[in-house]
């Protein structure tokens, strides 16, 4: 599926060219790297493509969750303990998978979080380039809920000795992460800087059956749960930046087309803030014809607005298009292995 998204895309590279200043391509991995600078070459976007194509996109915890679901399917019932052995022996296999469980999320939390924060540094390069500029961000997703399915499965299995195990109740386990402020202040920043997100699916078209590799309990529930939720947080990225997501989709070109026709047609609406206008705020644009639908940044963030120096020194330092008064540069050297095991 990977490989077809970037087929399309190279195909579609011609007509993105002609409609921009240049393009910028980049991969996430464990830090976000850029293949390729701003360019309008031809060639030089296709090699980067290439390179693209030689990671692989499948999620990190796939393994991990289809084992957990597979040992929750094999452990004892509750309700089929007849003595205190018994019942000592379903409370130790339920208080080892919760285990697991908690370090399954704490996983897939850093993991998202460093997403997320790609994603913020894309941003900042982003931020001081003039013009309408948008991120085509094709992916398997952002994981906004740590093994919120595996959780679920537990706490169905579990319920009735849970307060035993020290779990109160199900949203106890899934209110412990840090992950829905970071995407929220990911879509403030973006909103300020104007940056809007087209994200692609780049999983393909999926459905419950999918899971089928997943033990009977709820293993295919538990797949399709997580696949929807990746793309719930591709389609909120979009949707709250004035672009657009599509999901369960195996081709990016009706996305590309629909993102040229946004380059070509658009309006730049702008407000003159008061005193008393709050820090942070959300925006609405009311219509009055009917049968129209508009697009926009739906938020304004004055405090991200504050942090443009930071993000200038980025832009200026990672691309030539921007203003860079002090000639202001970053030169690598060469890599030098010292005895004490450190470069």
């Amino acid at each position: 599926d990977a490989r077809r998204v970037l087929d399309d895309l190279a195909e579609s590279l011609p007509r993105l060219v002609e409609s921009s200043d240049g393009i910028l391509v980049a991969r996430q991995s464990r830090s976000l790297r850029i293949e390729q600078n701003f360019t309008r070459d031809l060639d030089a976007l296709r090699a980067a493509l290439e390179r693209l194509g030689e990671g692989a996109l499948i999620s990190s915890t796939r393994g991990e969750r289809s084992l957990l679901v597979s040992r929750l399917e094999r452990a004892a019932n509750p309700e089929d303990a007849l003595t205190i052995e018994q019942a000592q022996v379903v409370e130790d296999q339920a208080e080892q998978v919760l285990r697991e469980i908690h370090m399954l999320a704490r996983q897939e939390e850093a993991d998202a979080l460093a997403s997320i924060d790609q994603l913020r540094q894309m941003v900042s390069i982003l931020s001081n380039l003039p013009g309408r500029k948008s991120v085509l961000f094709f992916g398997q997703g952002v994981q906004t809920r740590p093994a919120e399915a595996i959780y679920r499965i537990w706490w169905q299995k579990y319920r009735a000795i849970a307060n035993r195990l020290a779990v109160p109740s199900l949203q106890s386990q899934l209110d412990q992460t840090e992950i829905t402020s970071a995407f929220r202040r990911l879509l403030e920043v973006a909103n300020s800087q104007r940056v809007a997100f087209y994200s692609h699916d780049a999983g393909g078209p999926r459905s419950s059956s999918a899971g089928v590799e997943f033990a009977s309990i709820g293993g295919a529930a538990s797949n399709a749960e997580e696949s929807f939720e990746l793309q719930r947080a591709l389609l909120q990225l979009a949707r709250s930046t004035g672009g657009l997501g599509t999901l369960n989709n195996s081709s990016v070109e009706p996305l590309v087309e629909r993102m040229l026709r946004d380059f070509r047609s658009y309006y730049s609406l702008g407000f003159e803030p008061t005193d008393e206008l709050p820090v942070r705020g959300r925006i609405e644009v009311r219509l009055r014809q009917p049968g129209l639908e508009v697009r926009h940044f739906d938020r304004f963030d004055g405090e991200a607005v504050a942090g443009d120096l930071d993000r200038a020194a980025m832009t200026a330092l990672i691309t030539d298009r921007a203003d860079n008064p002090l000639g202001a540069s970053i030169e690598v050297g060469e890599i030098e292995r010292r005895g004490s095991g450190n470069y």
